[in-house]
């Protein structure tokens, strides 16, 4: 129900597309797919933990993603822009692979090992919503109502989805 309940609020927070046009469709359509690939990536965390701790993992999960997407870089021509890049760009590419992301990362993997990654991983949900109060913050946009009550039904879900438990439904041995 929590699950159902947060979609409902972010299709609010983000609005129906009055102009969906091609972009609009593929921008859709690659956010689902990055949703797929998030929850896989919960999943093979969940099963990590039994066996690595979160540093080790994150570890691995770093340099799998380096080895992976490194090529992808090289691909598309920016190499010579990155080499060319400033001692504070290097600065801020490296706070931001420690702290922004290999630091998030081990968060995440012990939130995975103690509350599930269906749980640990509803908190992506507040993802938009961060993004509408640093619009708000950063760029002066100014929330109407109905994000503002998106958001409410969001945070909702949310709380549903980590009270709901389905070990105080079961019905005890003796009751079945």
């Amino acid at each position: 129900i929590g699950i159902g309940v947060a979609m409902l609020g972010l299709v609010v927070v983000i609005g129906p597309a009055r102009d969906a046009g091609g972009e609009r469709l593929t921008g859709d359509l690659l956010f689902l797919a990055s949703a797929g690939v998030w929850s896989a990536y919960n999943i093979m965390v969940r099963v990590a933990s039994g066996r690595f701790d979160a540093t080790s993992a994150t570890l691995y999960a770093v340099i799998s993603g380096t080895l992976l997407l490194a090529p992808l870089a090289l691909l598309e021509g920016s190499g010579p822009q990155l080499l060319a890049a400033s001692p504070t760009a290097w600065l801020s590419i490296a706070y931001l692979a420690a702290l922004g992301s290999a630091l998030a990362f081990v968060f995440l993997q012990v939130g995975v090992a103690r509350i599930g990654a269906a749980r640990a991983s509803a908190f992506t949900l507040l993802v938009p919503l961060f993004g509408v109060a640093l619009s708000v913050q950063f760029l002066g946009e100014r929330p109407t109502l109905a994000t503002a009550a998106g958001g409410v039904v969001v945070l909702l879900g949310l709380w549903l989805i980590q009270t709901d438990r389905p070990e105080a439904r079961q019905v005890p041995a003796g009751e079945a």
